[in-house]
């Protein structure tokens, strides 16, 4: 905690990122929605503006949510959202690592990879 109030501080814009948090802990979760919930609240000659990001693959993964704070806003990425983008993204990284070096010869299997690898996107 006292890094991140440093951080706001020496700056006047701060950006946090927590990524993967629905793999942590409840106790976990908790104290960082505590230090979350400290940083965001201002004081009258508070001039610094934060933006805290949090991803998880559920909302914060045990029903913990910030429920009735308009300070916070959450919104949910759905697969549908991002699949085009995962596709795409899996034909670009197949196409260069096949160009640069050979990766499978038989054309089929690999289409089949890039089958499999598409239809598993939601777990990635």
């Amino acid at each position: 905690m006292r890094l991140a109030k440093e951080l706001c501080t020496e700056n006047d814009q701060t950006y946090f990122v927590f990524d993967g948090v629905d793999g942590m802990p409840e106790d976990a979760i908790i104290r960082l929605l505590k230090v979350v919930r400290e940083l965001t609240s201002s004081t009258e000659n508070d001039h610094f503006v934060r933006r805290i990001l949090i991803f998880c693959r559920e909302s914060l993964g045990r029903g913990i949510r910030f429920e009735n704070d308009q300070r916070y806003s959450s919104f949910e990425i759905a697969l549908k959202h991002v699949e085009a983008d995962i596709h795409a993204f899996v034909d670009h990284e197949v196409t260069a690592k096949q160009d640069a070096r050979s990766l499978i010869q038989s054309r089929d299997l690999l289409d089949e990879v890039v089958r499999v690898l598409k239809a598993n996107s939601a777990k990635m």
